[in-house]
Order: structure tokens, then sequence, then C-alpha cells
């Protein structure tokens, strides 16, 4: 038997080259050889960049500078955010289920003479969505003040000033309360049925006229909402008149479940009002 032989220069040629093209392939395949690749460190991302204390007060003066009015001094912008970070408290509060005293802390910054134009269109928005909830609409109607500020943004002097976007969000929340038998006596006290009844003819969107028709049907779902509906001035003939709207079934729909669906005395010599 031959024995091989080591040291020629062709077999150590043979025994070297599978060992070579196999790291080869791994080197080629994966971009680098294994070891190397452990000992690339990991990248991490960059740190987050921290939130600058003063950037609402910045966001607040350059915004009256876009708006070509007077920047807000740095008094005017400190009230200003002590305002808003007073609703982002109450927003926590929110998510706390604290409700009663969210609604209340609202008004209070609502009441403050400074941030009062500010606020209210904030606190319109959060009294809607805090209102949506069932077992919230009770808490908000007997929050003090709660229902006043929505009817006075809604039809009052305040409705005169607030965005369109703000009276409708007073309206919507309105609606949301008058939901819940409990809120019924504090909607009436308030005064709500006679301007709800004007703002058939005074508001031109049907939307809004079919969420007035909607409150004045929940109010008359009691004895005290129907009585305040049929001593309202102008108050039958205009849910009469509302009948003949044909261009907004809704309304027509909402108008007959005053009307008729709670049993309304409609004096027979009573005519139809025209809507503006």
């Amino acid at each position: 038997m031959r024995k091989r032989d080591r040291t020629n220069p062709l077999n150590l040629h043979r025994h070297i080259w599978p060992v070579f093209r196999r790291k080869l392939f791994d080197a080629v395949s994966c971009g680098a050889s294994r070891r190397w690749r452990d000992e690339i460190p990991e990248t991490k991302p960059p740190p987050p960049r921290p939130r600058s204390d003063n950037r609402l007060s910045e966001l607040l003066r350059s915004e009256a500078g876009e708006e070509d009015r007077p920047a807000l001094s740095e008094e005017e912008a400190r009230r200003k955010t002590e305002a808003l970070e007073g609703l982002q408290r109450v927003v926590r509060e929110l998510q706390e289920e604290r409700a009663a005293e969210a609604a209340a802390e609202m008004l209070r910054l609502v009441e403050e003479e400074d941030a009062a134009g500010t606020v209210s269109e904030a606190v319109a928005a959060n009294l809607l969505g805090l209102s949506a909830l069932d077992s919230n609409k009770p808490v908000v109607g007997a929050a003090p003040g709660a229902i006043r500020f929505l009817v006075t943004t809604a039809f009052g002097s305040a409705s005169e000033t607030a965005p369109p976007q703000t009276r409708q969000d007073s309206l919507r929340a309105l609606l949301n309360l008058s939901l819940s038998p409990a809120n019924a006596q504090g909607l009436l006290e308030s005064g709500l049925v006679e301007p709800l009844l004007r703002s058939l003819f005074d508001d031109d969107d049907v939307g809004s006229s079919e969420r007035a028709l909607s409150i004045l049907g929940n109010l008359a779902s009691t004895p005290e909402g129907r009585r305040a509906i049929a001593a309202a001035p102008d108050g039958i003939p205009t849910l009469i008149d509302a009948l003949g709207w044909a261009e907004s079934p809704g309304c027509q729909e909402k108008a007959a479940y005053v009307l008729m669906g709670q049993k309304l005395t409609i004096p027979a010599n009573t005519a139809p009002l025209n809507k503006a």
C-alpha cells in the first residue's frame, strides 16, 4: 500500500483549497464572516429631543403674528399658557373619570375674563365630548353653570361672537344632555325652549334645525316639557309649519313626533308660520 506524501505540494494544495473556498463563500455571501459580524456594534436610535417648556408660549406668540395682529406680550402669552395648561389638566381628569370636577374646572376657566375668548371654544368642545357618555350626562347637567354656558354660547349673547363650530358644539352638547331625563328640569329652567323654536327660522342649516327639534322632542317626553312647548309664543304654529318642510324630511318627522307623539293640544285656529 502506497503511503500518501503530505509534503507534496500538489497534495497540500488539495488539502487547503476546500477550507479557503468555504471561507471565501462565507465572506461574499453574507458581506463578512461571522466573526466580523459579531464584532459590529449594535446601533441605537438617537435619544428623543426634550420638549421645551416654552414651546406653547412661542406658538401663541407666533400665531398672533401670522394673522397680522399685534404679537402677544409676554404677560398675555403667560396667561393664555396657564389657561391652556388648565385645560390639559382637565383632560387628564376626564381620563380619570372625574367628570364632575372636570366640568366645574372648565366652567371656572371660562369665567376668567382674560381667558374667556380663548378657552370657551375648547370648553364647548370638551363638554360635547364629555356629554357623549351616558354615565356623564346627568353629571354634566348637574354641574353649576354648565347648561347656562351652553345655552348662552349656542343662542345667547356669546353666540354673536362665537365661531360657528363652537355654536354647533354647544347645540350638540345640549342634545346629548337632553337624552337624560334627569337634565330635563335644568334645561327647561334655562329657558331653552323659546331659543330652540326661534332657531328653526333664524338658522338656515337643516342639521341645526333637526338637532333643535330633537331636543324639543326629548323635552316633550316629560309633562313639564310638553307644557313649556305649548306655552311658548308661536310654539305650536312653528311646529305645524315644520310639517310642511318638504325639503327637510328629518325636520318633518321630528316635528310630527313633538306634536302627535307627545299628544300636544293644538288650538283649532292655529295658523302655521312660514320659515324664513
